[in-house]
């Protein structure tokens, strides 16, 4: 899974030089589980608390994210996508998908259909994973 991981930092790159892959996975995290603490995101994208401040705090000045207190805590932030952010996450999401075309377009249907499911679920097995983990 590595090796594609890294196909699709190098697409990414090349066709949508705003956003990296780390940014997008960030981006995705948040998606999936809205109004998410940084410590939530932090450990879904297995990081510390530190690289995951620094990160959101890029993320914010780029304008996809943004950052509100909460009601239970000084010291505590929730975090949601901006429209920028959506826009950007949906474009680069686009990019993802059509190189994961390319990638399985030798093979049968049956089998692109089963290897896009395989794909997809360990990307959303990798967020959920990390974001329930995160919450014990």
């Amino acid at each position: 899974m590595f090796a594609l991981e890294r196909s699709f930092q190098r697409e990414l790159a090349r066709k949508c030089p705003d956003i990296t892959f780390s940014q997008f996975m960030f981006l995705m995290a948040i998606q999936k589980k809205p109004e998410s603490s940084q410590k939530i995101v932090a450990d879904a994208r297995q990081l510390t608390p530190a690289a995951i401040s620094r990160q959101i705090d890029f993320l914010i000045k780029k304008g996809w994210v943004m950052r509100k207190k909460t009601n239970h805590s000084k010291r505590e932030y929730t975090l949601s996508l901006t429209e920028s952010g959506l826009k950007t996450l949906n474009k680069a999401n686009n990019i993802i998908e059509q190189k994961k075309d390319r990638i399985f377009e030798k093979i049968s249907d049956r089998e692109f259909e089963q290897v896009g499911k395989v794909i997809d679920e360990w990307l959303e097995k990798v967020i959920s994973d990390n974001i329930i983990n995160s919450n014990k």
